[in-house]
């Protein structure tokens, strides 16, 4: 009979080539064959061959009773924020639905193979549940939540727009006819408009679209594109924006943005876009460079809202019929290539002569203002 150590030394010895022999199972388990949630429980093992685990992904998965879709014949790709990602998180939601809707963004109907990306693309996720405070599209569009996924030679990143922090793809799994992108950082969802015309430094047009009473019309009408002047676009105008009446103030605001419409700068082409005001923008686009009104360049692109999109340009639209407030100068209904911006007066006029001729006719056209609003 064994003495008490050698059954004890038997006994480990026979534990650990069980333990081996289950995590080697749990290794061999990841397989271009398996579905996503098949490999997304074996990245959850401490020795999947990684240096990184998703166990907290696999667990809210599993929470919300995402096995059966992810294990599906559906094409997916899932962008899979690693442990380290959400232990970095400050808060995981722990409103189920609202926990739904932050997994929801991290998945894509179809496959998403990295060799097939271009240099920039925009793709919808799943977060499209009605009610959602992530998403205020127009109900008839069924548009989820984008992502902008971006690649730089081997270099693949993702995220919430560009003004969303930039998650990094630090591996590729092939899942059946799906695919999980592994994530260094959890996505968040946009916000809405006028919260992110703060987040995004729009804080003056921010303050007179609130001024102008549209803030709330702007977060409910659905799908939106904004065509926003940054601060310092709006300090070059402060002594004009100064004197603008309240159906003025309203009108210019108004021009900026564009209901109905979603124009993400992926697969943009020139066209003219309506506004709220009545308006149709200009948009030009020349590869990289897009311009609004012929010069009126864009410095800012894709900021995403949970109803649309932001674009930031360096000056202030101003429509015809307050052009006189702004020295004459109009942006919107010139003749072609006589298009001018605010920031200077009409060509070869100073900024003082250019005021005293509009003097008479100011007073007219304040009244004329309340007759075409």
């Amino acid at each position: 009979m064994l003495s008490h150590p050698h059954q004890h030394f038997i006994m480990r010895a026979h534990l650990t080539i069980f333990l081996a022999a289950a995590l080697l199972a749990v290794v061999a388990a990841q397989s271009d064959t398996n579905t996503i949630a098949q490999n997304l429980a074996a990245l959850s093992g401490g020795a999947n061959g990684k240096n990184y685990r998703t166990e907290t992904l696999a667990k809210l998965v599993k929470d919300q009773n995402l096995e059966a879709t992810l294990g599906g014949a559906q094409p997916l790709t899932l962008f899979a924020p690693t442990d380290a990602a959400f232990k970095a998180l400050a808060d995981v939601p722990s409103d189920k639905a609202i926990l739904g809707d932050l997994l929801s963004l991290h998945l894509v109907t179809g496959p998403i193979y990295a060799e097939n990306l271009a240099a920039f693309q925009i793709v919808q996720t799943q977060l499209r549940r009605i009610g959602s405070p992530y998403v205020a599209f127009s109900p008839t569009s069924a548009r989820g939540q984008a992502l902008a996924v971006a690649k730089n030679g081997n270099d693949v990143t993702v995220a919430v727009g560009s003004a969303g922090v930039k998650a990094k793809v630090v591996d590729s799994l092939k899942s059946g006819n799906s695919i999980i992108h592994v994530i260094d950082q959890v996505l968040l969802p946009a916000k809405g408009f006028t919260d992110t015309l703060g987040d995004a430094k729009f804080t003056q047009f921010a303050a007179l679209l609130k001024k102008a009473k549209l803030d709330a019309t702007v977060d409910k009408q659905g799908d939106t594109t904004g065509f926003i002047p940054t601060d310092a676009a709006m300090d070059k105008v402060k002594d004009a924006l100064a004197k603008l009446s309240d159906s003025q103030l309203k009108a210019l605001v108004s021009t900026h943005i564009s209901p109905g419409v979603i124009a993400y700068s992926a697969g943009l082409q020139s066209r003219s876009v309506p506004t709220i005001h009545g308006h149709d923008l200009a948009v030009q686009v020349d590869g990289d460079k897009i311009t609004v009104e012929k010069n009126i360049n864009i410095i800012s692109k894709d900021i995403f809202t949970n109803n649309g999109v932001l674009f930031g340009i360096d000056f202030v639209v101003f429509p015809d019929q307050i052009a006189s407030v702004n020295n004459g100068t109009s942006n919107t209904g010139a003749a072609p290539n006589t298009t001018t911006t605010a920031k200077a007066g009409p060509a070869g006029t100073s900024a003082a002569t250019a005021t005293n001729a509009a003097a008479a006719v100011v007073l007219a056209a304040v009244g004329a203002i309340a007759l075409m609003l």
